[in-house]
């Protein structure tokens, strides 16, 4: 579950993020992140209907806004640790989504 709320977080942030982000897909974006504040409970273990829901909604509106935009080069690179060393998907996207960030932050 855990995995899977990191890749919609990351399909959200990187298509906001986007070159080729629109008015459109980036407020589907924020629309996703702030369903997914709703539900951070998820992470700890409570995945009541309600979570559960708004983890739903929020996947769908991360999927819109990666249609539209895209992703960015960290969703490309967390392929290398999901393929190579078994690192689950969403949790690949969160490592080098925040060392990418890191860096351009500086």
């Amino acid at each position: 579950m855990e995995s899977m709320y990191f890749d919609i977080t990351a399909h959200a942030l990187e298509s906001a993020v986007n070159s080729k982000t629109t008015e459109v897909s980036f407020k589907y974006s924020i629309d996703a992140l702030e369903r997914l504040k709703t539900c951070r409970e998820v992470l700890s273990g409570n995945r009541d209907i309600d979570n559960l829901t708004e983890m739903c909604l929020a996947a769908v509106y991360a999927g819109v806004a990666i249609a539209i935009a895209g992703t960015s080069l960290p969703h490309g690179i967390s392929y290398f640790y999901t393929y190579y060393h078994n690192v689950p998907h969403g949790i690949a996207c969160a490592i080098v989504q925040a060392k990418f960030l890191g860096m351009c932050c500086d």
